[in-house]
């Protein structure tokens, strides 16, 4: 193949053999070379019975596809959901046009954001863009994150080839203000953001209560202060914490991810 440089990865042969006198047959077996070739050029050189050579190079004769899609842009309706009390949505756009009857799913990687956004609503937009509709339930607590990530799965694009499952990381920041007056504790913030050994609390500029859950809600600290917290957590077991700051008057959730 006039392709290959020095062959192509996305196939292989099988066999190779006279069908008759005038007939001969190639077999391929096809791989997932992670190759694309719009028009592949075979060179075919042979004998007749009689010794005289023939080169012939037949252009176009067939294409290959093994090249897996990816995610290019993942787009949400705005950067940040300063008080937001609509719906949003997020598009994932992908890097040539996918099957339209493969369904590709989204998961934040905060567990917690789910108190909050419901999936009203995932279809494609075009033939590239996959669009997923949330709706926001408003509670009594504000949420912020600013590096909310996600993982993306599923999905074949147009000739049968899968997206390889992938995270993402910081692709919404999200702010949203609960019914609660939440102005005492707007300044709060933690960092770092993920963080293996010490994490540090600051912008608390009155008494206030502090609690520290794990993933499935258990109290992991408790305490109280009216200025900067550093809280050592080098030994608490990786994966996402939520802090909840209450002064009396509100309550603010963060979290923050153990590495």
């Amino acid at each position: 193949f006039v392709e290959g440089d020095p062959l192509l990865n996305s196939i292989s042969l099988l066999s190779s053999t006279w069908n008759s006198a005038s007939e001969f047959v190639v077999e391929y077996l096809e791989n997932d070379g992670q190759e694309l070739f719009p028009a592949l050029t075979p060179i075919i050189s042979a004998n007749d019975i009689h010794g005289n050579a023939a080169v012939v190079a037949e252009s176009n004769v067939f294409m290959i596809d093994t090249e897996n899609p990816t995610v290019i842009q993942i787009i949400p309706s705005t950067a940040l959901y300063e008080g937001l009390t609509s719906d949003f949505y997020i598009d994932v756009v992908y890097s040539e046009a996918m099957s339209p009857i493969a369904t590709p799913t989204l998961v934040f990687t905060d567990p917690f954001v789910l108190d909050y956004f419901t999936l009203t609503s995932a279809t494609w937009v075009d033939a590239v863009t996959y669009r997923f509709t949330y709706t926001l339930t408003l509670f009594d607590a504000g949420f912020t994150s600013l590096n909310l990530g996600v993982n993306l799965a599923g999905g074949l694009d147009a000739v049968g080839n899968p997206f390889a499952t992938s995270d993402f990381v910081d692709v919404i920041g999200i702010d949203i203000i609960g019914s609660v007056n939440e102005s005492s504790l707007n300044a709060i913030h933690v960092f770092p953001n993920p963080s293996s050994d010490l994490v540090i609390v600051e912008g608390i500029h009155s008494m206030l209560n502090l609690t520290v859950r794990d993933e499935v809600g258990r109290i992991i600290h408790a305490g109280r202060s009216a200025s900067r917290i550093e809280l050592n957590v080098s030994n608490w077991a990786s994966g996402i914490y939520l802090m909840e700051f209450n002064d009396g008057k509100g309550l603010k959730q963060l979290r923050f991810i153990k590495k």
